[in-house]
């Protein structure tokens, strides 16, 4: 029996059913675009690195990035490289960066988002 605030709780199964359970592979299913857009969070943030800087540094970070890695606005190619690693976990942070929308107003955009799981 555990006691933890207050609870009392028993283990159920012993120890031959949890090394059953350990040695069982927990099935990793690759996230798919689909299923990354469906927060609103990951939706922002395909909606971002869509648009057409003109000023600003973006950062990556979190998973897939072992290091913080640093974009500026003007290099597209690495930019978008940098975007392909991105997965659950990852951070994009828009350090003062401006973009043109479709209108062709500028906006401004200074924050930080994290991708969402499945």
């Amino acid at each position: 029996m555990l006691w933890h605030d207050g609870i009392k709780a028993q283990i159920v199964g012993g120890a031959s059913y949890k090394k059953k359970l350990a040695e069982k592979p927990v099935p990793k299913v690759p996230p798919t675009a689909d299923s990354l857009k469906r927060s609103s969070v990951n939706r922002e943030i395909f909606a971002l690195i869509k648009q057409n800087f003109i000023a600003g540094t973006i950062y990556f970070s979190g998973e897939n990035f072992p290091s913080v890695v640093s974009v500026r606005y003007f290099e597209k190619d690495f930019f978008r490289s940098m975007c392909q690693r991105t997965g659950p976990g990852s951070v994009i942070s828009f350090d003062n960066c401006a973009y043109k929308d479709s209108a062709g107003v500028i906006r401004f955009v200074s924050k930080s988002l994290k991708f969402e799981g499945l």
